[in-house]
């Protein structure tokens, strides 16, 4: 996924990392897991700020294409 508009990109690593973990800790492989921490740092990149962020399992995979 491609940002078009970047907000605030502070958070984004972490959020990488978070979708990362979840989704190895899910059982998913590791392709997977790095494409889930991708599509989380996505939406966090968007956002101002490194706490408004709340997101469904169900709406991230969907939108990682899984």
């Amino acid at each position: 996924m491609i940002v078009d508009h970047p907000v605030d990109p502070t958070g984004a690593g972490d959020s990488f990392r978070s979708g990362l973990l979840a989704g190895l800790s899910w059982g998913r492989s590791w392709t997977d897991a790095a494409r889930l921490g991708n599509t989380v740092a996505y939406h966090v990149v968007q956002v101002m700020g490194t706490m408004n962020h709340q997101f469904e399992k169900e709406e991230v995979l969907s939108q990682m294409g899984k």
